[in-house]
């Protein structure tokens, strides 16, 4: 998508910045990788991740 990468790093200047992502967490990594987003975003959450144990490591890196 262009612009992506210039839109998150103007983001993630100001604020806090995760991704959440309905599909399973292999597919989330391979997109954000191929995306060049991989790196840009320190908390990821997967649909494939029980959420409670998610949150009990917070943050999961």
């Amino acid at each position: 998508m262009p612009g992506a990468r210039e839109l998150v790093e103007l983001t993630a200047a100001a604020v806090p910045v995760a991704v959440a992502s309905n599909s399973p967490r292999a597919l989330l990594d391979a997109a954000l990788v191929r995306g060049g987003l991989a790196e840009m975003f320190p908390v990821k959450l997967a649909a494939d991740e029980e959420l409670l144990a998610w949150v009990r490591g917070w943050p999961r890196r």
